[in-house]
């Protein structure tokens, strides 16, 4: 009777790990990264429970000043989105999916989604950081 207990232990164990493990496919995203290549400030919105961080600060808001990086988790288990914002690129939300792919349509205009990896950022502006994307000028328009 005790090794039934025992076998049942562990296998009750062994479900609940692989139940936390498979609930959770987002966070084997690992970090991800938003690219401020440009010289002016860019806004990153986290939908859903993911988030952002930037020097000591994380949260579902991030400011990233021109030239600098901030890092994405994503945490949600059953996918979520993000929204960008700047002073040359009105807000537009993105959802990704639980592999962090961001999904779009088409040309995203002053940003680059899912290089150099699934769920990565860049803006416009010259490569930095030794990434493979960037290395585009901004496209400033005025008033439409």
């Amino acid at each position: 009777m005790q090794v039934s207990l025992n076998k049942l232990a562990v296998g009750a164990i062994v479900a609940i790990a692989a139940a936390a493990s498979a609930g959770s496919p987002a966070l084997a995203c690992g970090t991800r990264h938003f690219y401020n290549n440009s010289t002016i400030t860019w806004d990153l919105y986290m939908i859903g429970r993911s988030t952002c961080s930037i020097g000591s600060y994380t949260g579902n808001h991030c400011v990233i000043p021109a030239g600098q990086v901030a890092d994405i988790h994503y945490n949600d288990t059953y996918g979520g989105g993000v929204g960008v914002e700047s002073a040359i690129f009105a807000r537009q939300n993105y959802s990704h999916d639980l592999s962090c792919y961001i999904d779009h349509s088409g040309n995203t205009g002053n940003i680059v989604v899912n290089s150099d990896a699934d769920g990565d950022i860049a803006t416009c502006g010259p490569k930095r950081f030794g990434q493979t994307n960037g290395g585009y000028r901004c496209i400033v328009r005025g008033p439409q």
